[in-house]
């Protein structure tokens, strides 16, 4: 896994760890005054070079630079000789695993930090550079054209392979929010029943609560929707069906196979129940999607969002599925921005097609996944039962959430509220995002001995 890049790609074949040359004399040139080498520490302890990371050669990084080898071998020993690197004979110089090198969380003479654990925006640094990307939404077909265009021809193209499902049916909408309103607009009538998975998306609640829907929650266990849930939400008169069959948040879990095929049994006997897929990662959350369109190929809207992986300034999500649905959905955006910018549609086909926008993306969703697995190893040793498998989340059940708010607050840490994700009652669950935690093992341990601090009920020594 080589550190994050810009669109030049050079990592070789083989070698995933490698590091490419360009960028690193690129964020060596931007670190100013400081010397090569602090620069250099400053990347590790950051996590932008993690550790494993191959670096370039002595020479390569000396020419891109303009410097002298000599300049760039006295840094690299000096990195070697404070433990941030290691040279091995015939096989290049790596990056350390962190362990003497790393620092505490603040200096003495340094304010407190404050880490905002609260918020699953991505990090930008792992987003795509967009000039290439919007320069080609300029040229798309019909720019200026007064004629809607809910979704342009190019963008189906690109979309379609990626769909876990045939569709009948295509549209866009603004972002992730705006798209999962209009997919229960069009899935069922505000102020309708629908049937929600809980915990679900503190946005799901909040959506529904504006939309005056009656909900009837359905709950997750280790494999998804609970059948036994579902069944009686829909003798209830639920008319519509609403989860995340993968990077669930806040469990960080996808639906497992078994359970899938359970749940699409129960609702083929409600022919009625519109099933909504709630795929608000999207790229990030990989290639292989899980979905009950398969199943019910009549009755499954999915919802896709793009900002994740591209970023805000993409606002942009994908709607596919049945015909009368998507049409809902369009009707019910006609009182708002009604399209979305055939710019911006285009150039979402541009990432898309960009294979060094994939090697991006499959960088950063490794990066993720390495923040999240050592903060779920870390709060493991200190206590907590912690199961978690993809996403930017990390569900934590406490004695007291609101008592170990106010104590995490208190010392500069944030997290959310577990309530947030839950119609009504929980006060037993915390929510740690992962997305922007540092890939410094000794800061995440930290971390994770203050969050069990704060948690722990007067001696109780493990959380579920």
């Amino acid at each position: 896994m080589s550190a994050i890049t810009g669109r030049t790609n050079s990592r070789v074949d083989g070698d995933p760890a490698l590091v490419d040359a360009q960028w690193l004399a690129r964020r060596c040139e931007m670190g100013g005054r400081r010397g090569l080498a602090e620069t250099m520490a400053a990347l590790i302890r950051s996590g932008d070079l993690i550790p494993g990371a191959r670096l370039p050669t002595v020479r390569e990084i000396a020419r891109l630079m303009g410097c002298s080898q000599g300049t760039v071998a006295t840094a690299w020993t000096s990195l070697r000789d404070k433990g941030f690197v290691e040279t091995r004979r015939r096989g290049g110089t790596f990056v350390t695993e962190a362990s003497d090198y790393d620092t505490e969380l603040a200096r003495p003479d340094e304010p407190a930090l404050t880490w905002n654990l609260a918020s699953t925006a991505s990090d930008p640094q792992f987003h795509p550079p967009l000039q290439d990307a919007l320069l080609a939404g300029l040229s798309v077909p019909n720019l200026h054209s007064a004629q809607r265009q809910h979704v342009i021809d190019p963008l189906i193209t690109v979309v379609a392979p990626t769909w876990p499902f045939e569709c009948e049916a295509w549209t866009t909408a603004g972002g992730a929010s705006e798209g999962i309103v209009l997919a229960i607009l069009a899935a069922a009538e505000a102020g309708g029943t629908i049937a929600v998975e809980t915990p679900t998306n503190p946005r799901t609640v909040q959506i529904l609560s504006t939309l005056g829907m009656t909900v009837i929650p359905v709950r997750w266990d280790g494999d998804g929707p609970v059948v036994a849930d579902l069944i009686a939400a829909l003798e209830n008169g639920a008319k519509a069906f609403l989860y995340q069959p993968r990077a669930h948040f806040p469990l960080a879990k996808r639906i497992a196979s078994q359970r899938r095929v359970a749940l699409a049994a129960v609702l083929r006997q409600h022919e009625d129940v519109v099933v909504i897929e709630d795929d608000g990662f999207g790229p990030l959350a990989g290639p292989d999607s899980i979905t009950l369109g398969d199943l019910l190929p009549t009755r499954v809207l999915l919802a896709r969002a793009y900002c994740k992986a591209y970023g805000v300034d993409l606002r942009v999500s994908v709607l596919g599925g049945p015909a009368r649905l998507i049409e809902r959905a369009r009707r019910h955006r006609s009182y708002g921005a009604s399209v979305t910018s055939r710019i911006l549609q285009g150039a979402i086909v541009a990432l898309i097609e960009n294979r060094s926008v994939d090697s991006l993306i499959a960088r950063a969703r490794q990066h993720y996944a390495r923040r999240r697995k050592l903060m779920v190893e870390a709060l493991s040793r200190n206590g907590f039962v912690v199961d978690s498998d993809e996403g930017f989340s990390i569900w934590l059940r406490v004695p007291d959430a609101t008592a170990a708010l106010v104590r995490l607050n208190a010392q500069g840490i944030i997290l959310a509220p577990g309530n947030g994700c839950t119609f009504g009652g929980e006060n037993e669950h915390l929510c740690l995002a992962t997305a922007r935690l540092p890939e410094v093992p000794r800061q995440i341990e930290r971390l994770a001995r203050q969050i069990a601090e704060a948690a722990r009920d007067h001696g109780a020594d493990e959380f579920g």
